[in-house]
């Protein structure tokens, strides 16, 4: 808005408004305006840099064709005709009259006060979107010329630091190699259990792994008796896909994937299930979990991977060994997540008791 009412936007990146009111109003570009009046051209100086001079009776015989923003040149120099200072017109434009069309006030400035102009006025109403390169960076898709994700293997200087070594692996691959080397690394996903850890009980993992972007570990599998789910699928993510497939296969086939749809809807927030994932509820084994007594009850099993292709699989009701302590191994990561179908006679329904409905933990 400075800019349209006659301001220009210097190397500094502040705007400059015009004193004399003559010319177009850009600082160093236009001031003379029509005449050459000493007021305005004492505060000029020429675009070659020289200066105006101190006796202004030598000015007043000068034309702004010889000492104005448009020097006496009748070809398009300095700025574009349609969108520098001049604007191709003669009355209108900041050489009031003359009919030359080259402007001395370009370059960087003037550059970036045109482009100020192009943009949108801000409009309250309306919420900022999500930034679409930040998107298309979140999901992998960047065009030519953005940033690409690439694995990341960070070490910490400082001793007795949190996290001495951090990586990001981008496929279940490098995420093997990485826990069999150090088998005791803490794998962050949505980080809603090891942040209260590391803030709250100041609990220390010297190698941790973020596992939030390996495309193999969110890939859901539609299989004869029942549907495999990438165990590092969000909550948000898994909800819609049990919405979706419980629409699809009907009320007999669905009824466990029904009752863990009902799990979530009193699951946290939507902040929380936006990033917490189906592994990390599973693999945290917490006694108050909403997740795992219906997935337990629907004779869910899990796919435990580790490095060399090693795979096994494991029934729910034998993976919880204690409080907090699960059948994982040394090396080995949660891969996938397979609930079955429903059978017919089988009835699976889902309820949860807690001291208040919305995010609150679960009594039974």
């Amino acid at each position: 808005q400075a800019w349209k009412q006659g301001a220009v936007v210097g190397a500094d990146g502040l705007a400059q408004v015009s004193k004399s009111g003559k010319g177009c109003g850009k600082a160093d570009c236009c001031q003379l305006g029509g005449g050459s009046e000493s007021e305005s051209t004492a505060e000029s100086t020429l675009a070659s840099g020289e200066s105006l001079g101190a006796d202004a009776s030598d000015q007043s015989s000068k034309t702004v064709s010889d000492v104005g923003c448009c020097k006496g040149s009748t070809e398009s120099k300095g700025c574009i005709e349609s969108k520098g200072c001049c604007k191709g017109t003669g009355a209108k434009g900041c050489c009031k009259g003359t009919e030359a069309k080259s402007c001395a006030g370009s370059g960087p400035a003037l550059e970036k006060a045109e482009a100020m102009a192009q943009f949108r006025a801000y409009d309250a109403t309306q919420e900022p979107i999500f930034p679409p390169f930040l998107m298309r960076y979140a999901r992998g898709t960047t065009v030519d010329g953005e940033p690409r994700r690439q694995a990341l293997a960070l070490v910490n200087g400082r001793s007795g630091a949190q996290c001495e070594r951090f990586f990001r692996p981008l496929t279940l691959e490098q995420l093997l190699a990485i826990v069999g080397e150090h088998p005791q690394a803490k794998l962050v996903a949505g980080n809603s259990e090891v942040g209260v850890e590391a803030r709250f009980k100041h609990s220390a993992f010297a190698v941790q792994v973020y596992v939030g972007d390996i495309p193999e570990l969110r890939v859901v599998e539609r299989q004869a008796d029942g549907v495999s789910f990438g165990a590092n699928i969000t909550l948000a993510q898994f909800a819609r896909e049990l919405a979706q497939l419980s629409s699809e296969l009907g009320t007999e086939k669905a009824q466990n994937l029904e009752a863990c749809l009902e799990a979530l809807r009193y699951f946290a927030g939507n902040q929380i299930r936006n990033v917490a994932t189906v592994a990390g509820n599973i693999a945290t084994a917490s006694p108050i979990s909403d997740l795992n007594p219906v997935l337990l009850a629907s004779g869910a099993e899990l796919t435990l991977a580790a490095a060399g292709g090693q795979r096994r699989t494991v029934k729910m009701a034998d993976f919880f060994l204690g409080y907090r302590r699960t059948a994982l191994q040394a090396g080995e990561v949660l891969e996938r997540v397979f609930v079955p179908h429903s059978r017919a006679g089988e009835v699976v329904r889902a309820y949860k008791q807690a001291k208040r409905k919305d995010d609150d933990i679960a009594i039974v």
